[in-house]
């Protein structure tokens, strides 16, 4: 991992110190299987100001060369909780050529920055900074990120039970381009899962439930090897 000289000793403890961070816009930069991540950090002052210098400018089109770039934003915030907004009190008075700031601008530059590509996280502090750096290198070299793509487990009714219901649509909703709720429907429909499109479900029968379009039912029918 190697980090901007101009970093703070705690951060720079996670790695070697050098320029070429810099290079990509970044304060801490790594590469992971074969792809390039990216960590700049900014307190908020610090982001306001980079706005008027034209650093942050800068910044943006360096970070378009990592695969993975991410704004860590230092809040400043006290106490437990998730960071909250800044009010637009504070803000005023982080604005430099009697330009004061409010809360919609301060979102409307991070929408800018995250439509560049670039992650951005809200933390309190170098503390949290720190932290977030070190989930981000140990997330990044994990093999496969599955967490978020599973269709988890069968759903239970308001009883607490798995039906057959649930299971069919537990299993209709791995077909491609169907989820839960269209998943529901379909086994409506058919008073259960249609297995292999059984005889006399095509492609005009499935576009029969509400949601499905030709192209998910022909998807749905390629699963099963049988293509109209």
């Amino acid at each position: 991992m190697l980090i901007s000289p101009s970093e703070s000793a705690a951060l720079r403890a996670l790695g070697t110190s050098t320029w070429h961070a810099e290079v990509w816009g970044v304060d801490v930069f790594w590469v992971a299987r074969g792809e390039t991540y990216g960590v700049q950090r900014k307190a908020l002052a610090d982001l306001v100001a980079s706005v008027d210098d034209g650093r942050l400018a800068k910044e943006r089109l360096q970070m378009r060369s990592l695969h993975h770039a991410f704004l860590v934003l230092e809040t400043g915030e006290k106490g437990g909780g998730s960071p909250r907004e800044m009010p637009n009190t504070q803000l005023a008075s982080l604005g430099t050529f009697g330009r004061p700031w409010t809360g919609a601008q301060l979102r409307g530059l991070l929408y800018g920055v995250m439509a560049d590509g670039v992650q951005v996280m809200l933390v309190r502090d170098e503390a949290e900074t720190i932290a977030r750096v070190l989930e981000l290198e140990t997330w990044s070299r994990k093999e496969r990120h599955e967490s978020a793509r599973g269709r988890g487990q069968v759903p239970r009714d308001v009883f607490g039970k798995r039906d057959s219901r649930a299971y069919g649509m537990w299993l209709l909703s791995s077909l491609p381009g169907v989820g839960m709720e269209m998943a529901g429907r379909i086994w409506d429909e058919f008073g259960g899962v249609p297995v292999r499109m059984r005889e006399g479900v095509g492609v005009k029968e499935l576009m029969k439930v509400k949601g499905v379009g030709r192209v998910v039912a022909q998807r749905v029918l390629d699963v099963f090897g049988e293509r109209e």
